[in-house]
């Protein structure tokens, strides 16, 4: 794990010049095969989807299922970060308890408290937000899942809004939280895009992968780092 964690750093920091090399074989010292490090996906290494709920988790499990990825789930529920971990889920999706078995099987998905330190280099938020009694959105959820965002935040890293929210919400308020909590610049430091969960509890998994993919950006580089992503 820690040579493997060495390989895809040096990819990441583009320490790799000859653009010959776009893979490498990481073996044992007995050469026994351990894994294919791809360049072409490093960026993309480590992603963090917060709120477990249907749309995260199935989110989440899609791209781990692809053994690529290093995927973390953050939930502020602590039963259950712990009950997914150890491959329990109360959600009824077809197919989503033997998919969770096999990622973390295969170490390609971790799933955290929302107090633990996460380390990304593209954030997806999935979590809810609910109407009062007024029927005004309560952004509570989404402004502390935002504010753990903008603590962490790094040059060149990516965070997509994946809730339903109302229209203007990524512009006037996720933007503004971002750029005042990391002292950086949308555009310029960061991108922000969005991109709405449209699948059907049930059929999630398959229309993951099926149904098209509408994705929108601060700016024309920012909708093209997040399409190449779903594009996966």
């Amino acid at each position: 794990k820690v040579v493997l964690e060495q390989v895809r750093r040096i990819g990441r920091l583009g320490k790799l010049e000859d653009p010959r090399i776009t893979r490498v074989i990481v073996c044992k010292k007995n050469y026994e095969f351990v894994d294919i490090v791809n360049f072409g996906d490093v960026n993309f290494q480590r992603i963090s989807i917060y709120g477990m709920g249907f749309a995260g988790l199935t989110l989440a499990l899609t791209f781990a299922e692809l053994n690529q990825l290093d995927i973390t789930g953050v939930d502020i529920d602590e039963d259950l970060v712990r009950n997914l971990n150890k491959g329990i889920s109360t959600i009824y999706e077809d197919g989503l308890q033997s998919l969770l078995a096999y990622c973390n099987a295969k170490e390609t998905i971790t799933f955290k408290h929302s107090k633990e330190d996460v380390d990304a280099d593209i954030h997806i938020i999935v979590v809810g937000t609910p109407v009062d009694a007024n029927n005004k959105p309560d952004y509570s959820y989404l402004e502390n899942v935002v504010k753990q965002i903008g603590k962490s935040l790094k040059q060149s890293d990516t965070i997509i809004c994946r809730s339903t929210v109302p229209v203007g919400t990524t512009r006037n308020f996720i933007i503004p939280m971002l750029e005042k909590s990391s002292g950086m610049k949308v555009g310029k430091d960061f991108h922000v895009a969005f991109a709405p969960e449209r699948a059907v509890e049930g059929k999630a998994l398959k229309e993951l992968k099926l149904l098209p993919q509408v994705v929108g950006g601060y700016s024309g580089h920012c909708c093209e780092v997040a399409s190449n992503l779903f594009y996966k």
